[in-house]
């Protein structure tokens, strides 16, 4: 009888060792799967690329927040499907505030309203425990979407996420903590304190940091003014594709900002970068451009005169025979060439030539 319940005992301990021995495996491999995921998040975090090749092992064993990540890479590329599937899957393995979220995302704006609108404090509260992602998420989710979408309008709550989530060195929270300031979201506007957070966003290499710096620079924002650094800064950005510094680049090129010779062609070339990557304010200062030199071809061949009463250029041909093209840039080119202000009213009226002006001039200049 001892015998029997002696090897009953031995039976129970290696059950109970070998139960210790699978639970303690499975935890190894979790706490294993956890430190591999969390590399790729801080990859994700500072550089903002998803490591496919190293994720997927994860996704395959069913890691909750690998299965997010891999939804996020759809989400960004357009496949809205294959992104809920992997939602879902997220959502089915425990991550109720991560999945849930990108699920109603995936499935259109009234169902994302509801789930905010269900979700709201319970988002918060996990964001509140030191998490980066959802704590940049709450502020951008309260800023671009505001009540219509979290039913919340707190910047003031939206602000201190931000801040939260860029204490973790999260560039694009840094970046928007630059904006929070410029802005006065949350917070009376500080130039300085903004210039502060564009500078820590570049000193990492965020682009859109890297921009904004150049912008200050240039136009002394929350600093001494340099031109030197705006152009430097806005170069930098600019060669790494941000399509904001493109353009401004273009800009200052075709006015000749800054201490910039003009050359047009200089700003074309930043300005068709700017406008291939979406910016539609370049689009429109190379039609100008382009405008410009088709005016230009055309008053070559027109005549024109300096009135000798009020200095002012007239072309001296009847104004049907002109287009308003050819008068804007008389007055916006050869005018301001004068070194005198243009007022496109000074030209609403029929050029005159030098020998009727000092009547006329009075009477039409100003759009009478």
């Amino acid at each position: 009888m001892k015998s029997s319940i002696n090897k009953f005992k031995v039976v129970i301990i290696l059950i109970s060792l070998s139960i210790a021995s699978a639970s303690g495996y499975y935890f190894y491999n979790q706490i294993e799967r956890d430190n591999r995921f969390g590399k790729l998040f801080d990859l994700y975090k500072t550089k903002d690329s998803i490591d496919l090749v190293n994720l997927m092992p994860l996704v395959e064993v069913g890691h909750s927040k690998a299965n997010f990540l891999l939804g996020e890479h759809y989400l960004r590329r357009g496949d809205t499907l294959r992104a809920l599937t992997y939602f879902q899957n997220s959502f089915d393995e425990g991550e109720e505030i991560y999945g849930g979220w990108k699920v109603s995302v995936c499935q259109g704006i009234e169902l994302q309203k509801q789930w905010w609108k269900n979700n709201f404090s319970k988002f918060v509260k996990q964001a509140e425990n030191d998490d980066w992602y959802l704590q940049f998420n709450v502020a951008a989710s309260i800023m671009n979407g505001g009540t219509q979408l979290t039913g919340s309008n707190d910047t003031a709550l939206a602000l201190r996420m931000m801040l939260k989530s860029a204490q973790h060195s999260y560039p694009k929270a840094i970046y928007n903590c630059a904006l929070f300031y410029y802005y006065g979201w949350g917070t009376p506007i500080n130039y300085r304190e903004s210039f502060n957070w564009a500078k820590n966003g570049a000193d990492l290499g965020n682009i859109r940091s890297l921009a904004l710096l150049g912008k200050y620079y240039m136009e002394g924002i929350g600093t001494k003014q340099s031109k030197y650094r705006g152009l430097k800064y806005t170069n930098l950005a600019a060669e790494r594709g941000n399509s904001d510094a493109q353009y401004a680049l273009a800009k200052w090129y075709y006015e000749g900002v800054g201490g910039l010779s003009v050359d047009d062609t200089t700003s074309m070339k930043w300005a068709e970068k700017a406008s291939k990557n979406g910016n539609s304010e370049a689009t429109e200062l190379i039609k100008e451009y382009k405008n410009k030199q088709k005016v230009k071809s055309q008053f070559k061949s027109s005549k024109y005169c300096t009135c000798e009463w009020c200095g002012k250029i007239f072309v001296a041909t009847k104004r049907d025979e002109l287009s308003q093209n050819i008068m804007d840039y008389v007055g916006s080119v050869i005018y301001s060439g004068l070194g005198m202000k243009y007022n496109s009213a000074d030209f609403d009226c029929q050029p005159y030539c030098s020998q009727r002006c000092n009547v006329e001039c009075s009477q039409y200049r100003h759009g009478r």
